[in-house]
């Protein structure tokens, strides 16, 4: 390249340039997380479960760059909310997107708790449960027994998804309502039982037997309000049935073909120990 006439001109032109070597080191700051994530957009839309490392080589292949693993990180997060927007944007269309549910599930029960603190325009989330129509119905030729049990919620907003489910005469699992609350405490916990009472199983409330997987303590309050589905739930059986389930569990290598026919699952009981929940008690 030359200067003449007051303009430069171009006199050779290399396409490929290697002067910089196979491969740049992570000393560019304009080369940001905002910047590589939108090179990865395709890679997220097919799989979100992307890894770090694929990222990792995918940078390392196309870009010719050597980024951390702590950026690389920061590349999938990034890349993850230009594709399925941020939390704080899928928190707030939950109510929205509730009533989708609503409407392609004709008599799916919705129902919100909100906290003192809410106004008529801004409202601040406490509780939701939600029952699909098709569940509600199915419920009513199944086995009047309900189980419930809690989990964790994985994300940036921590909670608890507690979960309601009972058995048809196939002995299959049917899910019939689920709530998100922030915590398994007596409060959440009564709520949902209460909607649960209410939106599901009114109809059914003489012998609705709820089997509980829920703490001892949060039991024995709860057993004390009108909220259950019952005066109160029968300890007792629940308490035979574990330690007949703990016995065979302890002194046979497998178990006996009437606990194979009626086993659903189990649960971790109140001091950690696995207890085997069995629909016919």
């Amino acid at each position: 390249m030359r200067l003449e006439c007051g303009m430069w001109q171009i006199r050779k032109w290399v396409n490929d340039h290697n002067c910089l070597g196979d491969m740049i080191r992570n000393n560019n700051t304009s080369l940001t997380a905002s910047v590589i994530s939108r090179h990865i957009l395709r890679s997220i839309e097919d799989d979100p479960g992307l890894k770090v490392k694929n990222i990792l080589s995918f940078i390392k292949k196309n870009l010719k760059f050597d980024v951390s693993h702590k950026k690389a990180w920061y590349v999938r997060r990034k890349a993850i909310e230009l594709v399925f927007g941020s939390w704080e944007a899928n928190f707030t269309e939950l109510p929205q997107y509730l009533d989708a549910l609503v409407q392609s599930n004709p008599c799916t029960m919705v129902e919100w708790s909100h906290h003192s603190d809410s106004s008529d325009r801004v409202k601040t989330f406490k509780y939701v449960f939600w029952a699909f129509g098709p569940a509600i119905e199915a419920f009513h030729v199944c086995r009047p027994i309900i189980c419930v049990d809690g989990t964790h919620l994985r994300g940036e907003y921590k909670g608890k998804l507690l979960v309601a489910v009972t058995q048809d005469a196939n002995n299959k699992i049917l899910p019939i309502a689920y709530a998100i609350v922030d915590e398994e405490t007596i409060s959440s916990w009564s709520w949902f039982m209460e909607q649960l009472k209410y939106n599901v199983a009114l109809d059914r409330h003489p012998i609705c037997h709820p089997i509980c997987c829920m703490e001892t303590r949060v039991v024995e309050r709860i057993d004390q309000t009108e909220t259950m589905m019952t005066e109160r739930l029968d300890r007792r059986d629940r308490c035979l049935r574990a330690i007949e389930d703990h016995f065979h569990i302890r002194w046979s290598p497998t178990l006996t073909p009437q606990q194979e026919e009626g086993h659903i699952g189990t649960s971790q009981g109140p001091h950690g120990n696995e207890e085997a929940v069995d629909p016919r008690s």
